[in-house]
C-alpha cells in the first residue's frame, strides 16, 4: 500500500489538468496495432440558449488544456482522424504543433503516440 502511495504522491495524476467546462474528454483507448498508440476523443457540449444562466466556459482555453493534459501523460505526437480513428485527415505532427479548437456539439478525435 506505501508503494502505492508513494507513486501517486509523484505523479502527474495527483494534479490533474481542467479541460474548459463545456469540453468531455470521452475516451484516451488503446489500439491493438501499436501499444504506444492511442484513440482519444473529445467533445464540445452544446448551448442551451433556453437557461436564464449560462456557464461562463473558455473554449478558447482548450488548446492550451489538451496540450497540458498531453505533456502530463507522456504523449509526444497527435495526428487527427475521422470518429472511428480509421482515416487520417492530418499529419502527425509534435503535439506543441497542432491547434485544438472545438465549435459546439463537435467531436474532435486524435491518434496519439507515446513515448
Amino acid at each position: 500500500m506505501d508503494e502505492i502511495l508513494g507513486i501517486l504522491e509523484n505523479s502527474t495524476l495527483r494534479h490533474p489538468q481542467s479541460f474548459p467546462c463545456d469540453i468531455q474528454l470521452l475516451t484516451v483507448r488503446p489500439l491493438t496495432s501499436d501499444i504506444n498508440l492511442r484513440l482519444m476523443i473529445l467533445h464540445r457540449a452544446g448551448i442551451d440558449c433556453s437557461s436564464l444562466i449560462s456557464p461562463k466556459c473558455f473554449a478558447n482555453k482548450l488548446d492550451l488544456a489538451v496540450k497540458k493534459y498531453m505533456q502530463s501523460i507522456g504523449v509526444i505526437t497527435v495526428q487527427k482522424t475521422l470518429l472511428n480513428g480509421v482515416k487520417q485527415i492530418s499529419k502527425e505532427m509534435p503535439y506543441q504543433e497542432a491547434k485544438f479548437f472545438l465549435e459546439p456539439t463537435d467531436f474532435a478525435t486524435y491518434l496519439i503516440r507515446f513515448k
